[in-house]
């Protein structure tokens, strides 16, 4: 079993941005992680090297990626 740590608005290192057709969550993971983000159907998981950080979600986001530390999470149309 795998540990994560849980990434939430109420450790306040989570923002929502939402527009009129589209929704991004952002979130500092900080900058001493690297490693890659995956879009699962319920949550998207930061696997890094000595960290794992899950986000629960309520409906798939189209994409996921982790830039310097900052976690990028799209719903919505592209614009």
């Amino acid at each position: 079993m795998t540990a994560y740590n849980t990434v939430s608005h109420e450790a306040g290192r989570l923002r929502t941005i939402e527009t009129e057709n589209r929704t991004v969550v952002v979130a500092d993971l900080g900058t001493s992680i690297t490693g890659t983000a995956e879009v699962r159907s319920d949550s998207v998981v930061v696997t890094g090297a000595d960290e794992r950080y899950e986000l629960a979600v309520e409906t798939t986001p189209e994409r996921a990626y982790l830039n310097n530390g900052i976690l990028t999470v799209e719903y919505g149309e592209r614009e």
